[in-house]
């Protein structure tokens, strides 16, 4: 359902900044301050599974995952839609954060990397069935239909683990609270860092922007101090200094997942107001990152079980650098194969690199951390999606007028003008020539974590 709804929201994008009448500045909030939701909440929600019962907070999140979709549905305004999304986030945060330490903790070592791979390729069949879904559901019956779509499958979601999942076990933790500072700070830095490279396009004056910045650079570093000092801290940064192995996997998945949901979303913006698509017929080329995602997911899901996580994901990630150069060649009238040929090359890097990179990450911690290490993963995916959105598309809208809700007339049936779509292309460009950097720096990031024997536990053990 999560995925889904992430790969529906981007296709839709277009269509509800032409029917809320807003630039790509504030279209990029839709999906942004869902993310924001789910990285300050989600390790919070990770504790609370290990302390009370994973089975508890994955049921909570999936209620209010299905409360935000209907907010959603029913929002006539920009500030009502963001409000679903929030929720929406709340409740995606316990899904993930219970989701995966429920799977994690059914399996031994032995068999845990077959079975995220088999959870990796359950997550990416959410995301292919969103570009192709929601391409049909916007074009004839609106973008408001995919929220609705999310009260059956929410309903049949509850049910299911309601029947299936009877009990789970418990970690205590003594009396450790909640990072209520460290969660507000986070938040802040990335709202920030997103206020300050979309504030051109927003039509803040520079002093605005400048003081965005500030904010910025001061949180982010009154987080990292709160971090160090509580008791309960929403990272453990521990696990990030006395363990190479998780460290290295948490950063690679940083540099993985700043360009997944960003890409995405540039190019269902790209395909139906630059190159006017139908959001049916981008949905379908979009399709292929997905569909070759859900392919190679297992295959290096099972390899991880063998052989080495930071090879496979290594090699996932200049799989994933190779498909954005080979991107950053669009121009205002390429065929669709120079979109979806590159995607396929993407798609399969990311499935080479997830499922190894969550299994080794998994592998290098205790059972009792589990909980913990997974909603750390989860909070590091999602920041990095929005620090990711907002880069990629701050990188556009810099290249864009001011006020640029004229963007999204093509999808009503008015073309975009030319300069208006060179501008587009020429930010395009220089977002993906970005993504092709990042996912590089992945690569190494990930080869230097050092092999499996050569970690240690938070407790300084050795992993076996």
């Amino acid at each position: 359902m999560t995925p889904f709804g992430s790969s529906v929201v981007n296709l839709a994008l277009p269509a509800m900044g032409t029917s809320l009448r807003i630039s790509l500045g504030y279209v990029i909030w839709i999906p942004t301050v869902y993310l924001l939701a789910i990285a300050s909440l989600e390790t919070t929600m990770g504790r609370v599974g290990d302390m009370k019962g994973r089975r508890m907070i994955f049921l909570s999140g999936v209620v209010l995952y299905t409360l935000g979709s209907v907010i959603c549905g029913f929002s006539q305004d920009l500030n009502l839609l963001l409000t679903g999304r929030i929720v929406q986030g709340i409740g995606g945060a316990g899904i993930d954060a219970g989701g995966l330490s429920l799977v994690a903790g059914a399996f031994g070592t032995e068999g845990r990397g077959k079975a995220l791979g088999i959870y990796s390729a359950v997550v990416y069949s959410g995301v292919t069935a969103g570009p192709l879904a929601g391409g049909f559901l916007v074009q004839d019956f609106g973008w408001r239909s995919i929220f609705f779509l999310n009260i059956p499958i929410g309903i049949s979601a509850l049910l299911l683990t309601l029947l299936f999942i009877k009990s789970d076990k418990k970690f205590q933790h003594g009396s450790r609270g909640f990072d209520v500072p460290g969660s507000a700070t986070l938040a802040l830095f990335l709202t920030a860092l997103l206020l300050a490279l979309s504030g051109g396009d927003l039509g803040f004056p520079q002093f605005t922007v400048t003081l965005f910045v500030l904010i910025f650079l001061a949180s982010i570093i009154g987080f990292i101090v709160i971090e160090t000092r509580v008791d309960s801290p929403l990272l453990d940064l521990h696990l990030f200094s006395q363990n190479r192995l998780f460290a290295g996997g948490a950063l690679t998945a940083f540099m993985n997942y700043s360009t997944s949901a960003s890409t995405l979303l540039i190019l269902s913006i790209y395909l139906q107001t630059i190159l006017r698509y139908s959001p049916l017929e981008a949905g379908l080329i979009l399709l292929a990152q997905s569909v070759f995602q859900v392919i190679s997911a297992p295959i290096a899901g099972t390899l991880s079980d063998r052989f080495s996580a930071r090879i496979l994901s290594s090699a996932g990630m200049i799989s994933r650098s190779i498909g954005f150069i080979a991107l950053s060649f669009l121009g205002t009238s390429s065929p669709a194969s120079d979109v979806w040929i590159p995607l396929i090359i993407v798609g399969i890097g990311h499935g080479f690199f997830s499922s190894p990179n969550v299994n080794s990450v998994m592998d290098s911690v205790t059972p009792d951390k589990f909980g913990i290490a997974s909603a750390t993963l989860g909070t590091i995916r999602t920041g990095a999606q929005s620090v990711g959105i907002a880069i990629l598309a701050g990188i556009i809208a810099t290249q864009l007028p001011v006020g640029s809700q004229i963007l999204f007339n093509s999808t009503s049936g008015v073309s975009t003008s030319l300069s208006l779509s060179l501008d587009f292309v020429s930010g395009l460009r220089l977002a993906f020539i970005a993504a092709a950097a990042i996912s590089f720096v992945g690569a190494l990031t990930s080869l230097l974590r050092g092999k499996k024997e050569e970690a240690t536990t938070e407790e300084g053990q050795k992993v076996k």
